[in-house]
């Protein structure tokens, strides 16, 4: 809903506009001179960014928090989409900031699919106990 002076207006707002998109409702705006017909009320738009999404176009980047025995390890992990939550299999060997793709997960915008990547973000412990820096010895000889 929104309000222009005294009347509410009920306003669609079309699936995948960006900023500085304009929505134009014709003869909601104000009264022409002189006896005329009202004109158009124009609306631009503004986007708030999200936590967890960014936007790019039609494509949809966000990511997801792994330690680095899993980066090693593969696992697998559950990403958010912008409708509903997937189960992610990250390889083994995943180095940090990899981006993995969700095709045609992103923005639908005039009849074509844009896609998700989801960034792998390695998680690296910032304290280890006596017997973890042993074994982390170990292996790397």
């Amino acid at each position: 809903m929104l309000t222009v002076g005294q009347r509410r207006l009920r306003v669609r707002i079309p699936a995948g506009i960006d900023s500085g998109g304009k929505i134009r409702l014709r003869g909601q705006g104000e009264p022409g001179l002189y006896g005329g017909p009202n004109g158009d009320l124009v609306i631009m738009v503004r986007v708030m960014p999200n936590t967890h999404f960014e936007r790019r176009g039609n494509d949809i980047y966000s990511s997801v928090d792994i330690s680095f025995v899993d980066a090693i390890k593969g696992c697998k992990v559950q990403a958010k989409t912008l409708t509903k939550t997937v189960s992610l299999t990250v390889p083994p060997g995943t180095q940090p900031g990899t981006k993995l793709r969700l095709k045609g997960m992103g923005l639908a915008v005039g009849g074509q699919n844009g896609d998700q990547y989801v960034e792998i973000k390695v998680k690296i412990p910032t304290e280890l106990s006596e017997s973890q820096k042993r074994l982390l010895d170990e292996w790397e000889k």
